[in-house]
């Protein structure tokens, strides 16, 4: 079973040596290795003139804050405004410019808050084959996308004991082969264990052992 833990937080680093501790750093694309090359997972797009760079992403799903990733997007070169919400990561880690004429956006929520969640997040070569599963594709940047995987999320507190279970259908071949510039719908659906708990079918298991027991009273014999 895949991890669901949410995605807590995201940074661009300048340097594979500058990933801060928890985080994890997405050095090569998903298929990194094949056909005897490395592709790296540099999201820094080099122009004519331009000056060379390195650019990660660097994901946690460690706990911070409270928050969570819900929603991370690339808007297109004609945007004019950052949906509401959102923030713009401008700044790798060590103060420099994160893309290249590109703005990567993210929308942290308070988990009591969140309807979606960020689980996974990989970066892809534009000629790479990737599993449905990534149903949120970003916009080409440096010959790479990145892709995440996002699914509807609700907070139950710790004190309940829930245990998250990930069921559902997941996405299309479409979403995953065109970039999608404003919060998708996912695929994904998961139920709680806490919201099973009360169901008929679970209730008269539950009352199972009593029932066997009062049958079991009933045919021992009784003496005056």
């Amino acid at each position: 079973m895949a991890d669901e833990a949410p995605v807590t937080d995201v940074v661009i680093i300048s340097s594979l040596n500058d990933c801060p501790p928890g985080y994890t750093a997405i050095k090569v694309t998903v298929h990194g290795n094949a056909h005897g090359h490395i592709n790296s997972a540099n999201l820094w797009e080099k122009v004519m003139g331009g000056q060379d760079g390195e650019r990660y992403l660097c994901y946690t799903k460690e706990e911070k804050d409270g928050k969570i990733l819900e929603d991370i997007n690339i808007p297109s070169m004609d945007a004019m405004y950052v949906p509401k919400g959102f923030s713009v990561l401008k700044k790798t880690t060590d103060g420099k410019a994160a893309l290249y004429h590109r703005d990567l956006i993210i929308k942290r929520t308070r988990k009591e808050e969140a309807k979606y969640a960020v689980v996974d997040i990989i970066v892809a070569n534009v000629k790479d084959k990737v599993s449905e599963i990534y149903n949120r594709k970003l916009e080409k940047v440096n010959k790479n996308h990145i892709l995440c995987r996002q699914i509807p999320y609700k907070y139950i507190s710790p004190a309940a004991g829930s245990i998250p279970v990930a069921t559902g259908s997941m996405a299309t071949r479409e979403d995953v082969d065109h970039p999608m510039p404003s919060l998708g719908m996912p695929k994904d659906s998961v139920i709680l264990y806490s919201e099973l708990q009360s169901t008929p079918q679970l209730e008269f298991a539950q009352q199972l052992p009593q029932l066997e027991f009062a049958q079991q009273l009933q045919s021992v014999p009784h003496f005056p």
